[in-house]
């Protein structure tokens, strides 16, 4: 979906911008372009790093919440009223 922005943008840009300025248009254009790209799979690495360790927080307190369970004594039947 970027990449066809800036190619109707670029397009757009060669049919309505002067020759003499065309070229340095079209080059900021790509450049923006690029600059998108970037941030976009910055933002995806980021995403993925931070789910890997959300995951990783949640097995650990799963395991903190299953020794737990396991070290605790259990109840006795004498603490029932007859």
């Amino acid at each position: 979906m970027l990449q066809s922005l800036y190619a109707a943008r670029i397009e757009a840009t060669r049919r309505s911008v002067l020759p003499r300025d065309r070229r340095a248009a079209i080059r900021a254009l790509i450049e923006e372009r690029r600059a998108a790209m970037r941030a976009i799979t910055e933002r995806k690495q980021l995403i993925v790093r931070l789910s890997k360790e959300k995951r990783a927080a949640e097995q650990a307190q799963a395991e903190r919440v299953r020794e737990t369970k396991a070290q605790r004594p259990e109840p006795r039947d004498e603490a029932r009223p007859r």
